[in-house]
């Protein structure tokens, strides 16, 4: 996903894929490219389960990683 999408309810956030950028109440938040292409992989399944495989393979798709990735310090 490149556009930019809306995430959120009645106090919704702008995400900016292309610039690592999500715009909401508090303001601009860079986001590291990871964890930005873990988010656009979630957005693009919205509303259905995501696998920890395919959240895997959506940030670090040519990298071995461990599960530790997804739960650590984002």
């Amino acid at each position: 996903m490149e556009e930019a999408f809306w995430i959120g309810g009645a106090i919704a956030s702008s995400v900016e894929p292309t610039l690592n950028r999500v715009t909401g109440p508090n303001g601009v938040t860079r986001l590291e490219l990871k964890v930005m292409l873990a988010l656009t992989c979630l957005a693009d399944h919205a509303g259905r389960m995501v696998l920890k495989d395919r959240l895997l393979h959506a940030g670090w798709p040519d990298t071995a990683v461990g599960d530790d990735v997804l739960a650590g310090g984002w």
